[in-house]
């Protein structure tokens, strides 16, 4: 979960400040059609063709590790034209500064992309860091699961600790639409503030 943590948190950082983003259901539906299994580890020039297919510039590949409540993160950016590493962010942290860690690395992603943070990463960032990293967790988990129903379960149980989860919220509302229930998506979607 920690490592599809990742992803949410630079998803949600790069779309907060207008990027396009390829979405994980998209992701994993052409890597499924590949044969490969989400989670499933790639190699580089799977990423650079899958890349491309879905019509990205860029591409972010990441490794962690975890010991003695330690999480040791590797985040690559590779240029999809050249084909080559154009970028590597290392950084680390406590289990329990996995929130912040993950705030970290998309400021160092901007950084390397332009010099720039955008203006509407702190508002992003100090929302992320009240999450509580159970709710995160669980937004995290949902996000890999394969069982639509078992993905509402989880997405509930995240919104339960931190009902103002706008990740959860959203992504809840999506599998409502895909399990076919439209009504109930309008529902858990209509808690949104406007913006």
């Amino acid at each position: 979960w920690i490592g599809e943590g990742f992803a949410e948190a630079l998803e949600a950082h790069l779309q907060s400040a207008g990027n396009e983003v390829v979405g994980l259901e998209e992701l994993h539906g052409a890597l499924t059609a590949k044969g490969f299994s989400p989670g499933e580890p790639v190699t580089r020039a799977t990423v650079i063709v899958m890349g491309r297919e879905l019509g990205a510039a860029r591409s972010l590949v990441g490794s962690y590790q975890v010991a003695d409540g330690r999480v040791e993160v590797n985040l690559k950016v590779i240029d999809l034209d050249r084909g080559a590493i154009v970028g590597v962010i290392e950084d680390h942290d406590d289990l329990d500064g996995l929130l912040d860690l993950e705030n970290r690395l998309a400021m160092n992603l901007f950084r390397l992309e332009s010099d720039i943070v955008p203006a509407v990463f702190e508002r992003t960032s100090a929302r992320r860091l009240k999450l509580p990293l159970e709710a995160h967790e669980k937004l995290a988990r949902a996000r890999v699961a394969s069982n639509p129903n078992r993905r509402k379960e989880l997405l509930n149980e995240a919104l339960e600790i931190k009902e103002d989860y706008l990740e959860a919220r959203l992504l809840v509302g999506r599998t409502l639409l895909n399990m076919g229930q439209p009504i109930e998506a309008i529902k858990a979607l209509s808690v949104l503030p406007p913006g």
